[in-house]
């Protein structure tokens, strides 16, 4: 389902967990409300805690884009397509809203990211890597390494249906969460 304010804690420690750049947890709270329509948030069905959260946004001069921003599992699901299915819901939803490409920025250590987004091309997509995208920075602080943008589509809304279907995921209005197994 998508985040709501409620799961701002719980998003902030995951993403604490995982070893990913943790954001403040104000970015969270705005990940939960203003950029609650694209991003997502998957629950355990036995637990109901957090397993799984990908925060993204349009960008704002091409709206057929998103952008993910963060994608964090806990380590108990980890390597099991929380990641893929999470954005794929995403992504399904948009595609009602014209998204047809998925960007993200990867760093070259991101081994788990730099997997997730080229598994796209077992979808069908086209995955383009643009490398120093972000180039690395010495003036910001902490000291940023340089991020590959990762551009993949156009997505075809009939591939992510097939594929959501194929994993169990076929149901994907806008409560709908994405079930653990």
């Amino acid at each position: 389902r998508h985040p709501r304010l409620v799961d701002v804690t719980p998003i902030h420690n995951l993403v604490r967990k995982s070893g990913l750049d943790v954001n403040s947890p104000y970015a969270y709270m705005l990940g939960s409300t203003h950029f609650a329509k694209t991003s997502m948030a998957a629950f355990s069905v036995d637990t109901d805690e957090l397993v799984g959260f990908v925060q993204g946004y349009r960008i704002p001069d091409r709206q057929d884009t998103l952008f993910v921003w963060q994608v964090a599992t806990d380590s108990r699901v980890q390597g099991m397509g929380y990641g893929r299915m999470m954005i794929c819901q995403l992504l399904a939803r948009l595609s009602r809203r014209g998204v047809r490409f998925l960007e993200a920025t990867v760093t070259a250590d991101n081994v788990a990211s730099q997997r997730l987004f080229m598994g796209f091309k077992k979808l069908g997509c086209a995955v383009e890597v643009l490398q120093d995208h972000f180039p690395g920075n010495a003036h910001v602080v902490p000291c940023s390494k340089a991020e590959d943008l990762y551009r993949i589509g156009p997505i075809s809304s009939h591939l992510l249906r097939s594929y959501l279907s194929e994993v169990g995921q076929d149901s994907f209005d806008e409560t709908s969460s994405v079930k653990s197994p």
